[in-house]
């Protein structure tokens, strides 16, 4: 609860992880909202499925932090939209070293918010990269239709939590 907020400070209070705001003087129909939003907030609702994500592990990772996993979700999705196009050309290149890099930043990125079907397909091709064996573009191919499964289901999932941001916040 705080008084006197501009625009400015009230999106750093929420980017900072505050799941509501709620500004004096209080007026009852507000605080009855936030409260019923925030009491319905079990770690389902949260952590909602999300096909391509093993839930548990994220409810886990994030300690319950709902405001974190949506965070970290949009980072995943925007960081590694066009991975799987630039990890098949750095393939057909042979550029071994920047494959393995590539590899590297998208299973640690999976692995943090729970996507573990991406991270054994790139555990797959590693393997293939470090015995210097063919690589098997089908599982690249695999990688970027993953990505977009959970983009697809993610992205209802964060519209939803960004309306009631906007409704706890007004």
């Amino acid at each position: 609860m705080t008084a006197d907020l501009v625009g400015e400070q009230r999106q750093q209070i929420i980017d900072a992880g505050a799941n509501a705001l709620l500004e004096k003087p209080l007026k009852q129909d507000t605080l009855i909202q936030c409260l019923a939003q925030h009491i319905e907030a079990t770690p389902e609702r949260l952590f909602p499925h999300i096909d391509g994500i093993e839930r548990r592990h994220a409810m886990h990772a994030m300690e319950q932090n709902g405001a974190l996993f949506i965070r970290l979700l949009k980072v995943f999705l925007s960081e590694n939209r066009q991975t799987p196009d630039a990890l098949r050309q750095t393939i057909q290149k042979q550029d071994w070293k920047q494959a393995s890099d590539q590899l590297s930043r998208l299973s640690a990125s999976a692995n943090q918010i729970g996507a573990f079907h991406i991270t054994r397909i790139v555990d797959q091709i590693a393997t293939m990269v470090q015995g210097d064996k063919h690589i098997d573009l089908t599982l690249v191919d695999q990688i970027k239709s993953e990505l977009q499964i959970i983009e697809k289901a993610a992205s209802a999932y964060i519209e939803q939590n960004n309306a009631n941001r906007n409704v706890s916040t007004n």
